[in-house]
């Protein structure tokens, strides 16, 4: 048998009334073993779960959700231009393995660089036609 309510803040609820209803701090020991598991078989909650709840509500706290996701996660790294040009040559190299995916896209990459600083050296290199004097003679 499983509590019909699926969301968090509703099982809490039904815990705390639960515990209200069976005045649990003033059960002796057995009877709170027994509240204890049956909490845990109808909540579907672990035991180590269901203790912190309990003892939260016997230190008069509310059984509310203390948890939740980081409002600023982790930074994303790529795009979802990224992920999809990522995909495309994933597909066009025959779905080889990440890192050999990886060996295949650095070697291009530092072809490029290559490619890019030999033809910046040529520009350098080339005259640039007769320069004219702008400077007005005496």
């Amino acid at each position: 048998m499983r509590l019909p309510v699926a969301d968090e803040t509703g099982r809490y609820a039904w815990v705390e009334t639960v515990l209200k209803r069976f005045d649990y701090r003033c059960l002796k020991r057995a009877e709170r073993g027994v509240v204890l598991a049956y909490l845990q078989r109808i909540s579907g909650y672990s035991r180590a779960q269901v203790t912190r709840l309990v003892s939260r509500w016997v230190a008069g706290k509310r059984l509310v959700k203390q948890y939740r996701a980081p409002e600023h996660a982790f930074a994303r790294r790529y795009t979802g231009v990224d992920v999809a040009l990522l995909a495309e040559v994933d597909q066009a190299m025959g779905t080889l393995s990440g890192p050999a995916t990886a060996c295949v896209l650095q070697r291009q990459h530092q072809g490029q660089r290559q490619r890019q600083h030999q033809g910046q050296r040529q520009r350098q290199r080339q005259p640039q036609g007769p320069q004219q004097n702008t400077a007005a003679s005496p």
